[in-house]
């Protein structure tokens, strides 16, 4: 591995580390932490010259628009979209897109196991019913409120990134 790219999947793991940290224990991941991470990146596609753009542009601006659809009906915060969009400017090329598809398909299968282990799922339907008439009724567009809804159903997505990441690099 060339050194910027061991120094590129340093910064990346190490700050995918750090925000899996403080997203498991406060379900949060902090803005500064995302921003010096993104700067180190940029320093870095300047000073030792952008990997190759290889994934289509349309492509990355339709998965943006889906994340910001989801987050606007709160089924994902705002910071999982920031470190997706930090692990795809590290890496624009089919590894950003293995990144993604690692990561989605390690949390889908870990919520499926949470959902079903406890009799989640029939909390989550239910939740899913009152949503519906909320939506049809033309009110709250939320899905997921953790003050109405609980938090046991939360998954921290930053770990699955990580985890992606790692998958990815394989």
């Amino acid at each position: 591995m060339e050194y910027s790219g061991f120094l590129r999947t340093f910064i990346v793991m190490s700050t995918l580390a750090t925000a899996s940290v403080t997203d498991i224990m406060h379900h949060k991941v902090y803005n500064r932490l995302l921003l010096t991470a993104a700067v180190c990146i940029s320093m870095l596609h300047v000073l030792y010259r952008p990997v190759p753009q290889a994934v289509p542009l349309g492509f990355c601006c339709a998965f943006l628009a889906v994340l910001v659809l989801l987050h606007t009906r709160r089924m994902i915060g705002g910071a999982d979209i920031k470190l997706y969009l930090l692990t795809t400017f590290a890496w624009p090329d089919e590894r950003g897109l293995r990144i993604i598809c690692c990561s989605l398909a390690a949390a889908a299968v870990f919520s499926a196991w949470k959902l079903f282990r406890g009799g989640l799922w029939k909390k989550r339907l239910k939740a899913m019913r009152a949503y519906m008439e909320r939506v049809r009724a033309g009110g709250d567009r939320a899905y997921f409120d953790p003050e109405r809804d609980g938090t046991e159903a939360m998954i921290p997505m930053a770990v699955f990134i990580l985890l992606g990441t790692g998958i990815a690099a394989l």
